[in-house]
C-alpha cells in the first residue's frame, strides 16, 4: 500500500517551499516557541534564524555585524574605505607605493611626459593650455576629447582637445574616444 504524500514529486515540494518559505504554516510557527534573545519564532537550536546564524558565524547570538566602523588609517589616523591595503587610506597607499616601487613609477612618468611631447604640435598656444589647466573647477579634472593613446584614433595635445570632466567620468573613460 502506498502512503500519502503531501506533493506529488519533489520538484512540486522544491516550488511550493520556495513560493511560501520554510515554517509559514501559523500552527507550526506557535509550536515551536520563540526565541532565546528575541520573540521570533524559532528555527533552530532555540533560536530564529538571524540569531542561529550569529552563533554558527562568530560564536554568541548577541554580536551585530550589521554597525561596521570604517577602519582607521595606521598612518594618519583617517577612517579607509573597506578593503582597503594595508589598512592605510588611499592618500598613503599611494604615497607608500611609490616609495616602494619607485624605478616603475619613474620609467611610467617619463613616458608619459614623453608622449605628451611627441603629441604637443609646435603651434600649440601652451600658456593658453597652462590658463585651462589652473582654470580646471573643483571636482573636475582635464581630459582629452580624442586620447592621445587611443585604439582607434589618437588626439593632440592641443587646447582644442581638452575638455573639463567630473573625475568619476573621467576615470571610467579612461582612453576611449565616445562618439
Amino acid at each position: 500500500m502506498r502512503t500519502q504524500t503531501k506533493f506529488c514529486s519533489v520538484a512540486c515540494s522544491h516550488r511550493w517551499q520556495r513560493k511560501h518559505g520554510c515554517y509559514t504554516d501559523a500552527r507550526t510557527l506557535v509550536s515551536r516557541g520563540h526565541c532565546s534573545v528575541c520573540e521570533k519564532p524559532v528555527h533552530a537550536n532555540g533560536m530564529c534564524r538571524t540569531h542561529n546564524m550569529r552563533v554558527a558565524r562568530h560564536g554568541d547570538p548577541s554580536v551585530d555585524n550589521t554597525k561596521r566602523v570604517a577602519p582607521i588609517c595606521k598612518e594618519c589616523g583617517k577612517p579607509t574605505k573597506k578593503g582597503a591595503a594595508r589598512d592605510l587610506c588611499l592618500a598613503c597607499y599611494t604615497r607608500w607605493y611609490y616609495g616602494q616601487n619607485l624605478k616603475v613609477e619613474r620609467a611610467r612618468r617619463n613616458m608619459r611626459r614623453s608622449r605628451m611631447k611627441l603629441a604637443t604640435p609646435p603651434w600649440a598656444d601652451r600658456k593658453a593650455m597652462h590658463a585651462f589647466y589652473t582654470a580646471c573647477p573643483p571636482g573636475h579634472e582635464v581630459d582629452h576629447v580624442l586620447p592621445l593613446k587611443g585604439r582607434r584614433v589618437s588626439g593632440l595635445h592641443v587646447l582644442e582637445n581638452l575638455q573639463y570632466l567630473a573625475i568619476e567620468a573621467n576615470r571610467s573613460k579612461l582612453n576611449r574616444f565616445a562618439a
